[in-house]
């Protein structure tokens, strides 16, 4: 006989009690507004002309976990799942559930280049199958804009970190997203670069463990420091973009090189309040940095042993309940986790074990092409 769990107890109560459906929305309540996330973030590409990123898809991918915990409908792309095609069938599937009274959020952590298309440069982000002179295997900006005009949401926030209008003068063209060139910014529309017209936008490993400097930012104020926080402990855009404003400056220069400026650059036509990002939570969460290859090799010993042992006990003593052990080994494991994190260079309390010095960061800027003699 299957045991009804005692939560569903409480939910069946409270149903017939109070007449309350227990899923869903009383039909005469308005739909409450719904928020959508679609993310990209590429580090290889096929193209040999695109030099590798460490970072970007982490970018995305913390920032999906975030934007969960707030609320959001999430799809992350990272890989050779960030092909143009791939990305625009999911917008599109995306766009086709949205309304007037939705918020719709596009990141993308990456590549960008200038493409000339019909006589004019035009901002392109790349995909994992970009190639620099066609501009259809390209993200153009002007794309998602127009997509954003005909069927976006009551709300559309676009981040991009990408380097901007870098000059390449073997390319004859910019290799970086010149956001200045933004025109008819549909109402209703915010634009987010992760640095103003002729900057790099640059990651490291100081940055979180490994991060894009922008999304660094971004991923701060979202989980919640105060200075992103309303009256109401809530998370609104016009204070997560001077938040990140503020601090992406500061840590390009402490990083870096105190003359490497990156100071992000905002593009909006919003006409309402600010929309609210992430509601009110209890206290500021705290990003864990990457476990090390050392550190993973340990965990992964650990791991076999904890569970080798409890298996051993299940085959010693038929009184033991197979479940039972598998719990037993379960919070083990849960605690030989925690024991290894807690143990990493710089979550140690008073440790006398610094963190190593990370290498420096890279710039999100493809390498001037080599251009054969015309002789």
């Amino acid at each position: 006989m299957r045991l009804i769990h005692p939560v569903l107890y409480v939910l069946l109560a409270t149903a017939i009690t109070t007449g309350t459906p227990v899923y869903g929305q009383v039909a005469s309540q308005p739909a409450a507004p719904r928020k959508w996330a679609l993310l990209v973030g590429v580090n290889s590409y096929q193209n040999r002309n695109l030099v590798p990123l460490k970072f970007a898809e982490r970018d995305v991918t913390e920032l999906g976990k975030v934007l969960k915990g707030g609320g959001f409908e999430v799809r992350v792309l990272t890989g050779n799942q960030t092909i143009a095609k791939k990305y625009r069938e999911e917008l599109q599937k995306m766009l086709k559930q949205l309304n007037r009274n939705d918020l719709l959020l596009l990141a993308f952590s990456g590549h960008g280049v200038q493409v000339r298309v019909d006589n004019l440069e035009q901002p392109c982000f790349c995909p994992f199958d970009a190639v620099p002179s066609d501009p259809s295997t390209m993200i153009l900006l002007s794309g998602v804009l127009k997509d954003l005009r005909n069927q976006g949401a009551g709300t559309n926030l676009v981040l991009v970190d990408a380097c901007r209008d870098i000059s390449d003068a073997n390319r004859g063209s910019r290799s970086g997203i010149d956001g200045n060139r933004v025109e008819n910014l549909p109402e209703g529309t915010a634009l987010f670069f992760s640095c103003s017209s002729r900057q790099r936008a640059m990651e490291t490993e100081k940055a979180g463990g490994g991060h894009g400097v922008f999304f660094h930012s971004v991923l701060e104020g979202l989980r919640g420091n105060p200075s992103t926080r309303d009256d109401k402990g809530n998370v609104t855009w016009g204070r997560l973009t001077n938040y990140v404003s503020e601090r992406v400056g500061a840590n390009a220069a402490l990083w870096f090189n105190e003359n490497e400026r990156q100071v992000p650059h905002k593009v909006e036509n919003l006409t309402k309040v600010p929309p609210l990002m992430v509601a009110a939570s209890g206290a500021v969460e705290k990003e864990l940095p990457p476990m090390r290859p050392d550190q993973k090799l340990r965990l992964g010993g650990k791991l076999g042993g904890l569970l080798k042992k409890e298996l051993q006990k299940d085959k010693a003593d038929p009184a033991i309940d197979r479940k039972d052990a598998i719990l037993d080994g379960a919070d083990k494991i849960v605690d030989g986790v925690l024991n290894i994190i807690r143990d990493q260079p710089g979550n140690r309390p008073n440790s006398d074990n610094p963190r190593p010095k990370p290498k420096e960061g890279k710039s999100r800027i493809q390498p001037k092409a080599k251009v054969a003699d015309a002789g």
